[in-house]
């Protein structure tokens, strides 16, 4: 028996709508990844970062590690983020707005949320 208020997308949403004609489809010749776990949240992460480097290479950041953090891969930092010179970053990371990345942090392969701090 399933838990009160649980709903199977494919057999309670789609299975029905599909039935009565009313489910309709969208072609796009874009790349398309279901995310079914967080860990798939990644995976998408980091296609949508190796497509910046191709088409949005601006968006990816970068650094040396004396003046700003160390870049290593693709790597998003949002404007508003702050972030020490002494953490590493990458590779497939992306830091959202208003997070603060401390000294000597060392984030791989991850998403940081909206105001989240990693000392």
């Amino acid at each position: 028996a399933l838990p009160a208020g649980y709903v199977r997308l494919d057999q309670d949403i789609l299975s029905p709508l599909a039935g009565k004609k009313q489910l309709y489809t969208y072609q796009t010749l874009d790349f398309w990844e279901q995310i079914k776990t967080p860990g798939m949240s990644l995976r998408c992460s980091g296609l949508y970062l190796s497509q910046f480097r191709h088409t949005s290479p601006h968006l990816l950041a970068s650094g040396d590690g004396k003046k700003s953090a160390a870049i290593i891969g693709d790597v998003y930092i949002h404007p508003s983020a702050k972030v020490h010179p002494t953490a590493k970053i990458g590779p497939n990371a992306s830091i959202s707005a208003n997070a603060r990345i401390g000294a000597g942090a060392r984030l791989i392969n991850c998403i940081i949320l909206d105001d989240a701090e990693i000392m």
